[in-house]
């Protein structure tokens, strides 16, 4: 499992099947999470599209930032090269 720090919550992926689990957590507690294969979320976070995934946990992509939003609020954003380097370090 790798992760980034979001304000007060981290963002982590792991290994599932043949996707990636994205969890939004606090300390030990998983808050939400998402399935995803690994060519969509890099596909989203290098196209021009502005959200991935509908529901619970949302993503937002802008030049050069992406926002976490959870249940309709902002919990933090990541800069874009730093997700894709967390998704490329699963492979190691």
């Amino acid at each position: 499992m790798s992760s980034l720090p979001i304000d007060r919550y981290q963002l982590r992926l792991e290994h599932y099947n043949n996707r990636l689990r994205i969890i939004i957590a606090n300390d030990s507690e998983e808050i939400v999470c998402r399935k995803e294969t690994r060519n969509n979320l890099l596909n989203f976070l290098e196209s021009n599209e502005h959200m991935l995934f509908k529901g619970r946990l949302q993503l937002m992509n802008d030049d050069t930032f992406v926002s976490i939003i959870v249940k309709g609020e902002l919990i933090g954003r990541v800069e874009k090269t730093d997700f894709i380097h967390l998704i490329h370090s699963l492979n190691k």
